[in-house]
């Protein structure tokens, strides 16, 4: 089941919403950014089940640098409809570019670390279609995104919340503050301090 953004009052946040509201968050307070749209999308697998593929796709990237000058591609993906990763909706990726300067190169560096087998190990979050935001196990960033979502204020959260149109099923929501804490963490995590 997938709720979308129409099915969600304007004072809460679907999942998917909140991941795109962190990049947005992220992307309003770097210093350096740009946005650069993929002529063909990057996908990573999710999961591969008895010869069939599950992905993540991506058509745009932020790049983000830090004062540092260590340069860093994010991403919110999109799910395919495979059987394979079923109950995931999308996910916020995080590759380091290191000190790549040029878009054509930043592009190809993205494609090629995102496609690569263990790619949904560079997932920070996981939006999942009960609505939960979740940290995977696997992921590289696995610890920080857990402890980030542990101690997020349960204010920020809304749980049970029933679906439109279906009697007795529930979804988790947020509120739209949920975005900025956990962008201030991600930063936190990536470039190691706050930007303003």
């Amino acid at each position: 089941m997938i709720f979308l953004d129409k099915d969600v009052p304007e004072s809460e946040l679907c999942c998917t919403k909140v991941l795109h509201e962190v990049l947005q968050e992220i992307e309003r307070r770097s210093e350096s950014f740009k946005r650069l749209t993929l002529k063909e999308p990057a996908f990573s697998e999710v999961g591969d089940d008895c010869g069939s593929t599950g992905y993540m796709r991506y058509d745009e990237i932020s790049v983000i640098t830090a004062k540092n000058g260590k340069t860093w591609a994010l991403a919110v993906g999109k799910k395919d409809k495979s059987y394979v990763g079923r109950g995931m909706l999308s996910d916020l990726i995080a590759i380091d570019l290191g000190r790549e300067r040029f878009e054509r190169e930043q592009k190809n560096i993205f494609k090629v670390q995102a496609s690569h087998t263990s790619s949904i190990k560079k997932s920070i979050f996981i939006a999942m279609e009960s609505g939960e935001i979740v940290a995977q196990s696997y992921s590289i960033f696995y610890d920080y995104a857990r402890g980030s979502l542990y101690f997020m204020d349960s204010s920020l959260i809304l749980k049970n919340r029933q679906s439109p149109g279906q009697k007795g099923v529930t979804v988790t929501k947020y509120r739209p503050e949920a975005a900025k804490y956990l962008a201030i963490d991600v930063m936190r995590l990536i470039f190691g301090y706050i930007p303003c």
